[in-house]
């Protein structure tokens, strides 16, 4: 990922105008503290919907909290990022997440009150009535990085694997033929979304 200063500004100010981010970040701004969900969401969407270093905005996040521990933070910072390799990659939906925590809209407009006159029919999205988009667009940006992901988890398993002699694509996803010895070879499937990386949408 590459360093994205207006992004990752528009991310810590809580100017991205998605109401739930931008909420999420400026009650972190104010207290130092936000649930767990929260955190995720905040740490998901700078990761795959901005596609920030997971450093750059692990910072910001660290010189927030208030109960900041170093152990905790940065591998959180890591797993929530997918930097990991091990753990199921979680791409949040902050559209979603708004409407599941958020559903009257009490928390984002105290926290974005250039929101207050939005209905609440549209205060998850509220570009679709006033026509003010967000710096990415949520669905293409999240479909974007699945995309990048999966492509690099290509290419670290064409790389790491030393015997790899052959490959094709299979109806599911990705073959790879490793050579085990003179007399048998084994088949490994990547599936795109499936196998490895796991990717969920939340």
């Amino acid at each position: 990922r590459d360093p994205d200063a207006d992004r990752l500004t528009a991310w810590a100010e809580g100017t991205t105008g998605v109401p739930f981010v931008d909420a999420c970040m400026r009650a972190l701004r104010a207290h130092g503290w936000i649930n767990f969900r929260m955190r995720a969401m905040l740490m998901s969407f700078a990761s795959y919907n901005l596609w920030l270093p997971w450093r750059d905005s692990g910072l910001h996040l660290a010189r927030q909290f208030v109960d900041y521990e170093p152990g905790i933070h940065w591998s959180q910072c890591q797993m929530q990022s997918g930097s990991t390799s091990i753990n199921t990659i979680r791409i949040y939906n902050p559209i979603k997440q708004g409407r599941d925590h958020d559903q009257d809209g009490v928390f984002i407009r105290r926290w974005c009150p250039e929101l207050a006159d939005i209905p609440t029919v549209h205060l998850h999205e509220p570009w679709a009535l006033n026509g003010v988009m967000p710096i990415v667009d949520c669905a293409d940006s999240a479909r974007q990085a699945k995309e990048r992901i999966f492509a690099i988890s290509i290419q670290l398993a064409l790389t790491v694997m030393p015997m790899l002699f052959s490959g094709g694509m299979a109806p599911g996803g990705l073959v790879c033929r490793y050579q085990l010895d003179d007399d048998h070879v084994a088949a490994l499937v990547i599936h795109r979304c499936s196998s490895w990386p796991s990717i969920s949408s939340c």
